[in-house]
C-alpha cells in the first residue's frame, strides 16, 4: 500500500506503476530461478469528496480485489462500476441464505431450436433470483459469487438435482 503524491496524468502514474512492478518481478526472477511473481495493484485517485484516508485505502483495496486471478501483473483503477459490483456482491452474500430458504430462486427454460429444421431440440435451464420487489438478479451477477464462496453447492442440491430428476422421470 502506498500513497503517492502525483502531479502528472493518471495514465503516466499507471505506466509508472507498471514499470515498477515489471522491474521488481525481473529483479526477483534474477535472484531466484523458476519463480513467477504476479502483482496486482488497485489505484484510487484522491478527490475532494473523499474526506477520510481510510476510505481511500478501502477503495484502492476493493479495486485490487476486483482483479481476477491472472498470470500477469495487473493494475486496476477505481471507478464507480467497481463500487457498484462490490456493493452488489455484499448484498448477495448477505441475502443468499434467506433467499434459499424462501425459494426465491427460479429455474427458467430457454428453448433450443434446430437451425436447419427450425424444430425444438432441447432447452437450457437457467436460474433467476427473484427479489421482493419482483425484480431479478441475473446469474451473471450471483453465480460467480456463489462459485467463489461455495454456496453454489447448496443451490445445486435444492434446485438443480430435483429439477434434473423430474425431467428424467417425465421421459
Amino acid at each position: 500500500m502506498s500513497l503517492v503524491p502525483w502531479k502528472k496524468s493518471p495514465e503516466e502514474l499507471t505506466q509508472s506503476i507498471k514499470d515498477i512492478t515489471e522491474q521488481f518481478c525481473a529483479e526477483q526472477k534474477a535472484k531466484i530461478e523458476n519463480i513467477k511473481i504476479v502483482l496486482r495493484a488497485g489505484v484510487y485517485f484522491l478527490d475532494r469528496s473523499c474526506a477520510k484516508i481510510d476510505t481511500a485505502i478501502d477503495r484502492a483495496n476493493i479495486t485490487r480485489k476486483y482483479i481476477d486471478q491472472s498470470i500477469q501483473n495487473e493494475i486496476c483503477i477505481y471507478g464507480h462500476e467497481i463500487t457498484r459490483k462490490s456493493t452488489m456482491k455484499s448484498r448477495i452474500i448477505a441475502t443468499m441464505d434467506n433467499a434459499l430458504k424462501d425459494h426465491a430462486f427460479q429455474v427458467w427454460l430457454q428453448p433450443k431450436v434446430e437451425l436447419t429444421g427450425n424444430k425444438l431440440c432441447g432447452a437450457e435451464a437457467l436460474v433467476r433470483w427473484r427479489q421482493e420487489d419482483n425484480s431479478y438478479i441475473y446469474p451473471d451477477e450471483f453465480i460467480p459469487v456463489f462459485e467463489g464462496n461455495g454456496f453454489i453447492t447448496a443451490l445445486d442440491f435444492l434446485y438443480w438435482i430435483p429439477f434434473v430428476l423430474s425431467l428424467r422421470s417425465k421421459k
